[in-house]
């Protein structure tokens, strides 16, 4: 499932602080599974390229080798983000960098 598909669904992402809180529909857990799902998907591709790398600029944490840089397309999975004019990372990709940093211990919670 895509960050669009789950926002057509009434899944939304806003970030708290230094938080990412997702929210939606509390009578449709199968979203939350499958977000949970699509996130840990990202974060399990993400997390081995911060493995053993001591440089603490930001990596590159991208799904593709070769990601599209394209309007209305995610820089890092190549999902379609919904508006052609839009450009950056999809809300799953956001949410899969986040918790990889945090995982690596690069990011502070």
């Amino acid at each position: 499932m895509t960050a669009l598909n789950l926002a057509a669904n009434g899944i939304r992402f806003e970030w708290q602080g230094c938080k990412l809180v997702c929210f939606g529909p509390s009578e449709r857990p199968d979203l939350y599974e499958q977000l949970r799902q699509e996130v840990a998907r990202r974060v399990a591709v993400m997390l081995p390229k911060l493995d053993g790398s001591r440089d603490y600029r930001s990596p590159e944490l991208n799904l593709l080798e070769a990601p599209p840089h394209m309007l209305g397309l995610c820089s890092s999975c190549g999902e379609s983000l919904g508006a052609t004019y839009r450009s950056g990372d999809c809300s799953l990709c956001v949410a899969a960098r986040y918790k990889a940093l945090v995982a690596a211990g690069r990011l502070a919670t």
